[in-house]
């Protein structure tokens, strides 16, 4: 690699980082307070909110992971272009080419 130098791997690391993310966030527990709550209707909007909660965090887990595969697939496209430019421009050096 010539070019671009460290950008394919600071790609890569972040696409790791934003796994490692939504790995710990996928692993977390979700509680509410435990007990009475003197109404059903707080027992209620209370599980409802967990749930929506749950919802909300599953998509933007999937959306970081959208991203991190977006982020590899970039640092894949570097590397690519690179090696071909690389190749095209070595061919243009008069001192690779007389060897």
């Amino acid at each position: 690699m010539s070019g671009f130098g460290a950008v394919p791997e600071e790609l890569r690391r972040a696409a790791g980082q934003i796994g490692d993310v939504g790995d710990r966030t996928a692993g977390l527990v979700w509680r509410g307070p435990s007990g009475e709550y003197g109404h059903d209707g707080v027992a209620g909007a209370w599980e409802l909110f967990i749930e929506e909660m749950r919802s909300y965090v599953e998509r933007l887990r999937q959306e970081a992971d959208e991203h991190a595969v977006g982020l590899r697939a970039a640092a894949s496209s570097y590397v690519d272009v690179d090696g071909e430019r690389a190749d095209v421009f070595g061919r243009l050096d008069p001192e690779r080419s007389a060897s």
